[in-house]
């Protein structure tokens, strides 16, 4: 088994794995959206471990097109996703929209023999019954990726203004989303314009082991129990203290009034309950009440003392 198809079925298998984990959490804004698009990532590097597996180029050449169900998916999954962890659920027909131009892509792919819009003839690089193909691209090819690098360049913008908007603790969250979700986009343009291959291959399915790597960071620092959508609204907005705390007596947030009150720390995000002294006692009241599960505090009393 070579080097390349390893980390292939690595990526696939992490990816599959991710699914499973994200499956296993509590619902976080676009979950949906997001696990879709970690599948379309396992079939777009399940496709390429096909097609470094087959032996004729024909059969490469085939494994090639299936790819392309997933090309398309993940970024359009990715938006969606996006868009509602950052400012809210679009309108289910986005997710249909996105299935039916994977579909027509799809369809335009496995179809190149009659039209070679995304492929013209490939040839083996070298001699050889498992030689990489040469993979000489058509009009279709370029119209694709430049439609689908315009929805990465609005996604990229939604979540540097996420990153502009956020705490200090959140920021590492959406830098992180940011650079799983880019780093293929940058691999693929790089094979696009040929600046590089790995293996004589596109490099893209073999970045979604790192993408994987890096959600699942997020995922173990429990950044995805984080609620972001429209936290202006709902927290700054209000007028009494709110803290969000998790399982672990961790506040995950903190309106501005919260924040004013007397033996807050100065930056309250990341820190225990326990470092509050006003807030010991109310913890110890919602524990002597039996009260385990993770709570958001709206802490009344405190704030009109």
């Amino acid at each position: 088994m070579s080097l390349p198809l390893i980390l292939l079925l690595t990526a696939l298998l992490a990816t599959l794995w991710l699914v499973r984990r994200i499956r296993q959490r509590p619902p976080f804004p676009g979950r949906g959206s997001f696990l879709a698009m970690q599948l379309a990532a396992a079939w777009w590097a399940g496709c390429a471990a096909l097609k470094i597996m087959a032996a004729a180029p024909e059969a490469k050449l085939f494994w090639a097109e299936m790819t392309w169900a997933g090309i398309i998916a993940a970024p359009g999954f990715w938006a969606l996703f996006l868009r509602a962890y950052v400012q809210g659920e679009p309108r289910p027909c986005w997710s249909w929209v996105v299935l039916g131009l994977a579909g027509l892509g799809w369809a335009l792919a496995l179809s190149n023999d009659w039209h070679h819009l995304i492929y013209v003839p490939a040839q083996p690089i070298e001699d050889g019954p498992d030689a990489a193909l040469n993979y000489q691209h058509g009009p279709g090819y370029f119209a694709i990726a430049l439609c689908l690098y315009l929805v990465m360049l609005k996604t990229v913008v939604v979540a540097l203004q996420a990153i502009h908007r956020a705490p200090a603790l959140y920021r590492r969250h959406y830098l992180g989303l940011l650079l799983a979700a880019v780093l293929p986009w940058l691999s693929n343009i790089a094979y696009v314009t040929e600046a590089v291959r790995l293996f004589d291959s596109n490099p893209t399915p073999f970045s979604f082991l790192v993408t994987s790597a890096i959600f699942h960071w997020l995922i173990s620092r429990r950044y995805f129990d984080l609620l972001p959508v429209a936290r202006d609204t709902l927290l700054d907005g209000l007028p009494d203290p709110v803290l969000v705390a998790d399982a672990h007596d961790i506040i995950l947030d903190a309106n501005p009034a919260a924040r004013r009150l007397p033996g807050m720390p100065s930056q309250p995000v990341g820190q225990s309950l326990e470092t509050a002294p006003l807030l010991r006692e109310t913890l110890h009241r919602l524990r002597l009440a039996g009260d385990e599960r993770r709570t958001e505090l709206l802490i009344e009393a405190a704030g009109r003392h």
